[in-house]
Order: structure tokens, then sequence, then C-alpha cells
């Protein structure tokens, strides 16, 4: 099963100058149709599908959301 959503975390690395860590939220599996148009999942063509595509996606954006908390809490540097 394809997965849509996922993070990239960028902290500083040893040697490297200071800064905040941050996660950028990015798309992962997407095509394109012939007008340019990013698509996320395939074809729906009933309701049921529909809201099992919508559901299956905020389901992988509330994971991507804890990984991204973990993701920066672990990386903040130590008081």
């Amino acid at each position: 099963m394809a997965t849509y959503f996922n993070i990239e975390t960028h902290a500083p690395r040893k040697g490297d100058l200071p800064f905040n860590p941050e996660v950028h939220v990015v798309v992962e599996s997407f095509v394109k149709d012939k007008d340019g148009n990013i698509i996320l999942g395939a074809k729906l063509m009933t309701d049921d599908e529909v809201d099992y595509q919508i559901n299956r996606m905020i389901s992988e954006l509330e994971s991507v959301r804890r990984r991204a908390k973990a993701s920066l809490h672990a990386r903040r540097p130590k008081r």
C-alpha cells in the first residue's frame, strides 16, 4: 500500500552551527495528470471509495503528526 505522506527532519549535526530542529511534511507518493495537477490515490467512483481514501489519508496524516512531534522533541537541545 502506497504511503502518501512522510516527514523530513533537519537538525544540527556535530560541527554544525546551532539551529532549531525543523520538520517538513512531504508528499511521498503522487502522480500528475495531463494538466500537471497532483493526484493522490486512485480514481474514486463511489461514496464508500471516497470515504475510505479520505479516512486513510487522515489516518496517515495523524501518524505523520505524531512522528514529526517525536522527531522534534528528540532533537531539541538538552537544557
